[in-house]
């Protein structure tokens, strides 16, 4: 790299006539966390990628009921579309839920140290919350958007993926 640089600053100067100034990054860690090593900067990512995964699982079982006929037999009851939609989001958002949990105990146990106590560790359940939340009402949209269980299967990872990138879950 410094390599690099060095030829680059070379050539620069030769082209403009000028020296340039080199600029200087200084990284500083935040307080608390010079002890922190890569798998303390990978599990919140982890977590939130394992969560957005369940779009999946949620977008191919919901396109499963509708391919089996099921929702068009509860359309014949008296449920109205709100109460599906709730009831999926409710028992998906619950599964969701157990599932951070379930992390962050595995996590803790194989090393994980975080900053903030208790506090901070309620903050990321409710995180995982909204984000199982958003993943759920995402996989109703794809079903919306799919023909079929395979389709919905397919089109899920497409999308969850790239937003998994632009959610920060690959970061150090």
């Amino acid at each position: 790299m410094a390599l690099f640089s060095g030829v680059l600053d070379g050539f620069s100067s030769q082209i403009s006539g000028q020296t340039t100034k080199l600029i200087v990054f200084n990284n500083e860690p935040l307080n608390g966390t010079d002890s922190f090593n890569s798998f303390d900067y990978i599990v919140p990512g982890l977590i939130v990628f394992a969560v957005l995964m369940t779009v999946t699982t949620v977008s191919s079982n919901i396109s499963k009921e509708v391919e089996n006929g099921m929702l068009n037999r509860l359309k014949l009851s008296k449920m109205k579309s709100r109460d599906y939609v709730l009831t999926n989001l409710i028992s998906w958002s619950l599964i969701g839920i157990i599932q951070v949990i379930i992390l962050l105990i595995i996590a803790v146990l194989i090393g994980y140290h975080w900053k903030g106590g208790l506090i901070s560790m309620i903050y990321a359940i409710i995180l995982g919350i909204i984000t199982t939340i958003s993943s759920v009402a995402l996989s109703m949209i794809i079903v919306s958007l799919s023909k079929s269980v395979e389709q919905a299967t397919n089109l899920a990872p497409i999308i969850v993926v790239p937003l998994s990138f632009l959610a920060g879950s690959f970061s150090q």
